[in-house]
């Protein structure tokens, strides 16, 4: 009964919640104490919502939900999405760096580290020390357009960025529209709501119009050095339906390519099963990437995170190794 009635509340409110359960759970006042003391503890589960949400949704319930165009959610869809998000564990790839340190086992023996300890011990070598290299994963900058053909698949991104902002340091995040905003720093916030909110209220270009190579040109030129070092991958998520100065867009492209290990494309119209690219502003994007995607469910992030946990190879050539999927 309890799990039925969840159904119909909005498990992001806490009093919608406590109330529901309280109505189902309590045959009297005296058990009100115990009930919010056990209430308390649960809602302080840093992931009681996607606990309450895996108890709620069935595991085929998730999976259509998983399936469902963003463009088409409800409200309470979207809820059920943003939780599923939360919930999720990212696991990215990582890279060997030159660096070097401690460790128990190695192909480098640290004779300094290991003279020291054979001190320590009155002159007996009964072991070695060892260093390896150090681990540590490439940077990862999104590209975001908040066109208003992108606005409710951009808003799901978002959601994805900031799941992954929370288990990774080398992440920058930008959002175009006719204007370049980096909102990186709003996205540390702990609560994905409350990030949001902040995004909306730094962002004034939301769901107009776009110029993608005047945006490209800006990132190129006042953030591509600053966050494009060490292996970078950039996410460019964008319908690429600009029809402004197609010869910049190229440009600027062509110049994003030399800066970044790897790009990837992100496209929600690959979601159309005819799909190929006639607009312009898409011809003018697509020599210039190493990889494109759909983005435009649940399952096609998801399906994201196998592409970001892979390290990245030397760059393919794109004609022979990645042919476009209209192909």
């Amino acid at each position: 009964d309890a799990l039925q009635a969840l159904r119909h509340v909005d498990l992001g409110r806490r009093d919608e919640v406590h109330a529901t359960l309280a109505a189902l759970m309590l045959s009297g006042p005296d058990q009100r104490p115990l009930f919010d003391a056990a209430f308390d503890l649960f809602w302080r589960d840093p992931d009681w919502e996607g606990k309450l949400l895996g108890a709620v949704l069935t595991f085929s319930a998730q999976e259509r939900l998983a399936q469902r165009d963003f463009d088409t959610l409800s409200a309470d869809e979207w809820r059920a999405l943003q939780h599923l998000i939360r919930a999720r564990r990212t696991h990215l790839a990582t890279e060997r760096t030159r660096r070097l340190r401690a460790a128990a086992h190695g192909s480098h023996a640290d004779l300094r580290a290991s003279a020291r300890l054979a001190v320590r011990q009155h002159g007996e070598w009964l072991r070695w020390k060892y260093r390896r290299h150090a681990e540590r994963r490439p940077p990862l900058v999104l590209l975001l357009d908040i066109s208003g053909s992108m606005s409710q698949y951009s808003r799901a991104v978002l959601y994805f960025c900031h799941a992954l902002m929370q288990s990774r340091e080398r992440l920058s995040v930008f959002l175009f529209g006719t204007r370049l905003t980096n909102i990186s720093r709003a996205l540390r916030e702990r609560d994905p709501d409350d990030a949001v909110e902040t995004i909306a209220q730094q962002v004034r270009d939301w769901a107009g119009g776009t110029r993608i190579g005047a945006a490209l040109s800006t990132f190129n030129r006042q953030w591509a050095r600053r966050t494009l070092g060490g292996r970078a991958t950039v996410l460019l998520v964008t319908d690429g339906l600009d029809h402004e100065r197609i010869d910049l867009l190229g440009g600027e492209m062509a110049r994003l390519r030399r800066f970044a290990h790897r790009i990837v494309w992100l496209n929600p119209l690959l979601r159309y099963a005819g799909f190929t690219p006639q607009a312009r502003g898409v011809q003018a994007i697509l020599p210039h990437v190493d990889a494109l995607r759909p983005a435009h469910n649940l399952a096609s992030l998801f399906a994201l995170e196998s592409l970001l946990a892979a390290p990245s190879a030397r760059r393919a050539n794109n004609d022979k190794e990645n042919p476009a999927p209209w192909k």
